[in-house]
């Protein structure tokens, strides 16, 4: 009994053993299975993770070659609208020379026919004034010779008379010889005739010379005048040709002049066409793309992606937080008590901006000039940094943009400028400023200045020689010939780290309109930073922005210094312009012109400190580019400017 109920025992416990055997064969080849589920899941997620990767690439790869393709295009087509632009151009100048040349030949003998009419008049003058000189210098002994003559005259009239009657009365009578009467009447005559004889020729040896040169000169004048009556008509018929050469080339020069706009139509249209062709182009490629990123594997694996660049983002926003939460400050900080120091170069010193045949007027209107410092804009920025020197980016799209668009009016009244001229030079500027929610706005007009020079540089510096350049250009107006070769560049620093560039370019000419932008203070000169190629013509009227306030100035005045180019001395430089500025008792702005700043007064013989730009710690891994934007406002976080108190 009792070995049966352990043999049943047993029996009970194998059979569960068994069963638990089968259970754990069971859960064994589950886990074995699933152990390879997860294998296979790690595979394909490897396999996932290699196809996105190719197709990052290609696309990648794809991206920069149609974005290198594109910008290729598009400077083939500027360069073929260059080319057809100038060769109409030289064709206007050849028609043009041509008329010019006709009527300046025809002028050349107007002028011609001047001089000779003038050369008789001066000649009829100085004949007159001779004949009048010698008439008044020897009138008296002239007027002696010819009463002298006169008598003689009349002497021998009488001697000769006398002898007739006495013949006659003798012959009447039958005597021979004279009667004593006649006898003595005649030897009277006789010796009065002998008389004035002597006189006669006593005279004659001084007076015949200057009778002989006054009837010279008399039978010169007579000649004269009729020459010169022929002279005058023939400058009259020759200036009356010359008025109708140039009445019949009036029509010729406007149709050169519309053979030329029409060239100038047509190299446009072709221009669009072109543009168009590679917008399409860059289309078909983006469809490619489109196509490539709806790659059915792609599809498969996007959860993947998705939880990666969830996971992206996630630590991107935990690394940035810190910096988004910054607030931005109301006002421009100001750094109280400064040191001074003596910048260098000296605020009223000229700066060399490069040799004439690259910046000056020798250079090409075409060619982007790399100009020097306009001055060391040194100051202290804040603690980021960063912003666009570049125009509006929608004059990149398809060539749609207005051949001559409007500049930006100034804000400034004309009541609140001044004139100012540097009179060793000539130069002449008009000059204004009001403040605003940002600070303190200058108006700047180029009235004057030798070989058309345009803005090097501006910036405020305070009574210690610190410095701050301008936050924001607009440009009021620009000369009527310019050239504009526009190259952008944004970068964008946090805490002294490179977080930011993007740069592209293009080129235009005409009448250019460039909007508000931020322009950090770098060593470039306005012209070039504004994208003008040369430093002559270009902007002849500005407007900077500067981060000063009221409250600034009722503390102590600063110093405007404007530097204007020399574009036809080689080298080329500048002519400084220093204004001072302050508040008057209204609480008004107040400018007046000085010769130098206060920190070069105080700094007269003592060693100067180059001013540099604070240089920004580069990144690990350069962002990647972007169509660039407008910033439609400048941000004191941005560009702060400290002004020493």
């Amino acid at each position: 009994m009792g070995i049966e109920i352990i043999q049943g025992l047993n029996e009970e416990r194998m059979g569960r053993i068994r069963t638990l055997e089968g259970e754990l064969v069971a859960n064994s080849a589950a886990i074995a299975g699933a152990s390879e589920s997860i294998m296979q899941l790690r595979r394909s997620i490897e396999k996932a993770n290699e196809l996105l990767a190719n197709i990052r690439t290609e696309k990648a790869k794809l991206e920069a070659n149609a974005s290198e393709c594109q910008l290729e295009r598009r400077r083939a087509c500027w360069n073929a609208y260059d080319a057809a632009l100038a060769e109409a151009n030289k064709q206007l100048e050849a028609a043009i020379k041509k008329l010019d040349d006709a009527e300046n030949a025809k002028n050349k003998e107007v002028e011609d026919a001047a001089k000779a009419a003038q050369t008789l008049r001066d000649r009829l003058k100085a004949t007159y004034e001779e004949i009048n000189n010698l008439e008044q210098q020897h009138g008296d002994k002239l007027d002696d010779y010819r009463r002298a003559k006169l008598e003689l005259e009349a002497a021998e009239e009488y001697y000769d008379r006398a002898q007739q009657e006495a013949s006659d009365f003798s012959r009447a009578n039958n005597i021979t010889g004279y009667t004593q009467t006649y006898s003595n009447l005649i030897a009277d005559f006789h010796a009065d005739r002998a008389k004035w004889l002597r006189e006669v020729k006593r005279l004659e040896g001084e007076v015949k010379p200057i009778e002989d040169r006054l009837d010279a000169l008399r039978k010169q004048a007579d000649e004269d005048w009729p020459n010169l009556a022929k002279a005058n008509d023939k400058h009259e018929q020759l200036e009356g040709e010359l008025d109708q050469l140039r009445e019949g080339n009036k029509p010729k020069r406007e149709e050169a002049a519309k053979a030329r706009d029409q060239a100038a139509n047509q190299a446009q249209t072709e221009l669009d066409a072109c543009l168009k062709r590679v917008s399409d182009a860059a289309s078909s490629d983006a469809t490619l793309l489109f196509t490539m990123a709806r790659n059915p594997n792609l599809d498969r694996c996007g959860k993947l992606l998705a939880e990666a660049e969830a996971g992206y983002e996630a630590v991107k926003r935990n690394n940035v937080k810190k910096f988004i939460e910054v607030p931005c400050p109301k006002k421009p900080k100001i750094a109280i008590g400064s040191p001074p120091i003596c910048p260098d170069p000296a605020a009223n010193r000229a700066i060399s901006v490069g040799p004439n045949s690259e910046v000056g007027s020798g250079a090409r209107l075409t060619e982007k000039a790399t100009g020097m410092l306009g001055g060391a804009l040194g100051g202290l920025l804040g603690g980021g940094g960063g912003g666009f020197g570049m125009g509006p980016s929608s004059m990149m799209g398809g060539g749609d943009e207005p051949a001559q668009p409007d500049t930006v009016d100034d804000p400034v009244s004309k009541k609140l400028k001044k004139k100012f001229t540097h009179k060793p030079s000539g130069t002449k500027l008009r000059v204004g400023g009001k403040f605003n929610d940002k600070g303190l706005l200058i108006s700047t007009t180029i009235l004057d200045t030798p070989g058309d020079g345009t803005f090097q540089t501006a910036y405020l510096e305070d009574p210690r020689g610190h410095r701050g350049g301008p936050v924001g250009y607009w440009i009021y107006d620009v000369y009527q010939e310019w050239n504009l070769t526009v190259s952008w560049t944004h970068d964008r620093w946090v805490d002294g780290e490179h977080v930011l560039h993007e740069e592209g370019g293009w080129q235009e000419s005409g009448t250019n309109l460039l909007d508000t932008f931020r322009v950090p203070v770098y060593e470039e000169p306005i012209w070039a930073r504004l994208g003008f190629g040369s430093a002559i013509k270009g902007i002849s009227s500005l407007g900077t922005q500067y981060l000063i306030t009221k409250e600034q100035l009722k503390k102590e005045p600063v110093y405007l210094v404007t530097h204007i180019t020399q574009p036809n001395a080689d080298p080329v430089t500048t002519v400084p312009m220093i204004l001072k500025l302050s508040l008057n008792a209204k609480g008004k702005l107040d400018m007046s012109q000085v010769s130098a700043t206060k920190a070069d007064i105080d700094c007269k013989g003592k060693k100067r400190t180059k001013v540099k730009q604070p240089e920004p710690k580069k990144s690990k891994s350069k962002p990647k580019a972007k169509e660039p934007t407008r910033d439609p406002e400048p941000s004191p976080l941005d560009n702060e400017f400290f002004m020493g108190s």
